[in-house]
């Protein structure tokens, strides 16, 4: 949390992002309990609200997105945007969602294939609410860079071949960018979130 604070962050919304990640928690074991809640519910009650904590406004965030780069009856779930005005060139993360149960990894087809339409689109996401895999473009593939669970948050996962949970939630924030890496201070950072879980 220092290191938000010392970014200019205030210390109110450092402690609203470490509380929303503890809420995020509960709510995710507790899905693990009952039955499956929709898609929608999935993206209305963990997915926006994680990416909006994690900094993502609503200025810059489309809920079922499309435009003439994408077939006509398909939308994307949720598109996210590096400026102001929403349009295709400035599309920087296309977040692909499923209902709690489906694999969320299983999605990539899907929005790699809607990225193939965005140029600038260098981050996929792919969520159940639960369950989050982050891809990275490098040259014109996309690969598994992070992956998240908010109900046993890992620094690894050796099954995927991939980081945990820092660095899935650092790669979700509207300031990574694939140059950035993750430095001691924001390392510091996100331990500091898993541990307050």
């Amino acid at each position: 949390s220092d290191f938000m604070f010392e970014k200019g962050v205030s210390g109110a919304t450092v402690k609203n992002l470490v509380e929303t990640i503890a809420d995020l928690h509960m709510i995710a074991k507790w899905y693990l309990k009952v039955e499956d809640p929709s898609e929608f519910e999935t993206e209305s009650y963990l997915i926006i609200p994680l990416l909006r904590v994690l900094g993502w406004t609503p200025q810059k965030m489309a809920i079922e997105y499309r435009d003439n780069k994408i077939k006509k009856k398909q939308r994307i779930d949720i598109a996210l945007f590096k400026k102001l005005p929403r349009n295709p060139q400035n599309l920087d993360v296309i977040v692909e969602a499923k209902k709690k149960g489906l694999s969320c990894l299983m999605a990539f087809d899907q929005a790699e294939q809607y990225a193939r339409s965005y140029d600038f689109c260098d981050r996929l996401i792919v969520a159940d609410g639960l369950r989050y895999g982050i891809f990275i473009k490098k040259g014109n593939e996309f690969s598994l860079y992070a992956y998240m669970n908010l109900t046993e948050l890992k620094d690894k996962y050796e099954i995927y071949k991939c980081v945990g949970v820092k660095e899935a939630l650092w790669s979700m924030t509207p300031e990574w960018t694939q140059n950035a890496g993750l430095s001691k201070e924001q390392q510091i950072f996100f331990v500091s979130l898993y541990f307050y879980r």
